[in-house]
């Protein structure tokens, strides 16, 4: 290996370890095609053509655990509340806007940030919600009634989870089109799976710091008890539990914190870049700088540029100078291999002082332009083309746009006949066009009943999961446990259904995920689910009060682990495929805030509807829970065959995905292929 080979390899070695230097530009490195379908080839192909991006999978995961972290954290929360603000006796109506407050900004932050992604770019908005989820729950952490009660808590506590809830909606569309713009065909779905894995894993984590936390000051709350004549945890034992509360929402900053430089400092999606801004060069210099290129130095950069710069206009030939040149390839140099392209040009010197000669081709006594003139040439190798590129008038220009920084690409990009651009109509105009004309509603419509119907059941069993704990493991002593041991109950509990359900669920569709079809396994686990959660409410029914109980509990993580193993994960997946660029954020973020719609429908549902005898599914002997669960069992089937009929293939007939451009034609392209 040549001393040049060793400083490459360090230098990509580096680049790809240092944590400071992620998202570096290190090539400056230009290469240009006159047509526009190409140049989208050219950038398409060098993402296509990468590897598993762990990175990307790791900025984007840490949000999304941070998100779900923050959602179930409620489950052991919301007690809590209970506990140290109302004696016990919140209002029914109270605790459901509690519960259903950070679901309210979850659903306007999905819409809203990702209309914004779309008009303003990916990277713009990336880091602006995780600063507001950060601000939200430090907010949420100090909320306070003041003193002698001058403030209203409820009123705080509200508000501070409807800004955390804003911004948690706003990551949803956001991690899942940058993980899907960002990945290469071949990873796409197994990239998505890994970011939503980390919605089990913040579950898991928010069970444990609340162990942890109702653990460490238990020495106050151990022994008292909640009764409805009164409570006997006073002053000490309020206090911990207050602390307790605090610190288990206040952890969840500490990877939000360590997130937001990656965050604010990732580059702009390249097909974000190439598809809306419509900025070929930037595009193609993101996909160089973010999937592998080595660092040239000045000279080649030098070179590398003028060559760019001569394929934008049509001027004379430079006088030639000096004697015959060979022509030679100019190396790429990628850390991944070749890219699109290879320049075969004549050979330009350098000189230190940044001097630049033209040699071209041997012409006794012609002057510029003359007949024997022979400009470079130009070879695609996507094509097999070659394209004549004259030389540049404006070779000094260019040599002082690339030592001193300013960009003469502008300028050349104006006067460039050869330079085709394509309209991009107004975003709203685009829209219409796409959902109403096209006909590409129905797969919208696809992706949000389906995801509307999934977390009825999703939601209104998992944000519920304290009153479904405490149904499920029904304590068989008639008297009422203290404070601690029920607290500390429900995050056990909760902890098996999570790591023996949700957890194994979603570990399993990471490694399925490449080799089933994605709609199938929705449409299955659709199925599936829709048979579990009617077996459980029906054993819930004839069990739960023998000592056979425990089946009813192993059938209910059965469900858990469905839920994760197809369209828990799958609704979150596609729905980030099937748009078009201009549109795949919103998209993304109406299909999902039509499932938190879904979630605060079934929790308003669960909490507030009375049942047989006019109980509520929270009573103490009402089996009403096996009513609920019949009703999401219908649910399930509807979404079954929603999937069936509205959520279109993302795979081709050998199971590989396809690419998004392709994806994102939808109706439009059947009616193109029915035409012709």
């Amino acid at each position: 290996m040549t001393s040049n080979e060793k400083s490459s390899t360090r230098r990509r070695r580096t680049r790809r370890w240092m944590p400071l230097r992620m998202w570096r530009d290190v090539a400056p490195l230009y290469q240009y095609e006159t047509d526009p379908t190409r140049r989208q080839d050219a950038i398409i192909t060098r993402i296509d053509d990468s590897g598993f991006d762990y990175l990307v999978v790791v900025v984007a995961a840490v949000g999304f655990f941070t998100d779900s972290y923050d959602i179930f954290a409620i489950n052991i929360v919301l007690p809590i509340l209970k506990i140290v603000y109302y004696e016990g006796n919140i209002s029914r109506g109270l605790s459901t806007t509690l519960g259903c407050s950070l679901l309210i900004g979850t659903a306007i932050g999905q819409v809203l940030f990702g209309v914004l992604a779309d008009n303003y770019g990916r990277r713009s908005m990336y880091g602006i919600e995780l600063i507001m989820l950060i601000v939200g729950t430090l907010g949420l952490t100090m909320a306070s009634s003041g003193t002698y009660g001058s403030m209203d808590i409820s009123a705080w506590l509200i508000f501070w989870r409807i800004t955390m809830g804003i911004a948690i909606g706003g990551d949803y569309p956001l991690s899942a089109v940058i993980g899907a713009e960002f990945a290469p065909r071949k990873h796409r779905a197994r990239m998505l799976a890994w970011i939503f894995f980390m919605q089990p894993i913040g579950q898991l984590l928010g069970n444990l710091v609340a162990l942890a936390a109702l653990h460490a000051n238990r020495h106050y709350v151990i022994g008292t008890q909640i009764t409805p004549e009164g409570s006997t945890c006073k002053e000490d034992c309020l206090r911990s539990l207050d602390m307790t509360w605090r610190w288990i929402v206040g952890i969840g900053i500490i990877p939000a914190v360590i997130a937001l430089y990656f965050r604010v400092t990732i580059p702009e999606s390249p097909r974000y870049t190439l598809e809306v801004a419509q900025n070929y060069r930037k595009a193609y210099q993101e996909a160089l700088q973010y999937y592998g290129q080595a660092e040239p130095d000045r000279e080649q950069a030098v070179y590398d540029n003028i060559v760019f710069m001569e394929s934008l206009d049509q001027p004379p030939f430079m006088e030639s100078i000096g004697e015959p040149s060979q022509s030679r390839p100019i190396s790429t140099r990628s850390s991944q291999g070749p890219t699109p392209f290879n320049l075969v040009a004549p050979v330009i010197a350098v000189e230190s002082r940044g001097a630049i000669q033209h040699a071209s081709s041997s012409r006794e006594g012609r002057g510029p332009g003359g007949p024997s003139s022979q400009a470079p040439v130009f070879t695609n190798n996507l094509t097999g083309d070659t394209t004549v590129v004259p030389s540049a008038h404006s070779v000094h220009n260019h040599r002082e746009s690339v030592y001193t920084g300013r960009n003469s690409f502008d300028s050349h990009n104006r006067h460039s006949a050869a330079f085709a651009e394509i309209e991009i109509p107004p975003y709203w105009a685009e829209m219409k066009k796409y959902f109403i004309k096209e006909g590409n509603w129905k797969t919208l419509f696809g992706t949000s009943m389906s995801w509307l119907i999934l977390d009825c059941a999703f939601y209104g069993l998992g944000v519920n999961n304290s009153t479904i704990v405490k149904k499920l493991w029904s304590y068989e002593s008639h008297e009422d446990p203290d404070v601690y041991t029920t607290l500390r109950d429900i995050a056990l509990r909760s902890l098996v259904i999570v790591v023996a359900g949700a957890l194994i669920g979603s570990m399993i569709v990471i490694k399925m995920i490449k080799h089933v079809s994605r709609k199938k396994l929705q449409f299955w686990g659709f199925i599936i689910l829709t048979i579990l959660l009617f077996v459980v409410g029906w054993t819930y029914l004839y069990l739960i009060d023998t000592p056979y109980k425990g089946v009813v509990i192993m059938l209910y993580v059965l469900c858990q682990l469905f839920f994760n193993l197809g369209p828990n994960t799958t609704t979150y997946i596609m729905a980030a495929e099937v748009f078009p660029t201009r549109l795949r954020a919103t998209g993304h973020g109406i299909s999902a805030a039509a499932g938190k719609l879904g979630s605060i429908i079934a929790n308003v549902f669960t909490n507030e509807v009375e049942f047989t005898k006019g109980q509520h599914v929270d009573a103490d002997d009402s089996k009403s829970l096996a009513y609920v669960l019949f009703i999401f069992s219908v649910l399930m089937l509807l979404g079954a065959v929603v999937t069936w009929y509205w959520v279109p293939e993302v795979q081709d007939s050998n199971g590989d995905s396809i690419g998004l451009e392709e994806l994102s034609r939808g109706f439009s392209a059947e009616s193109t292929d029915e035409q012709n």
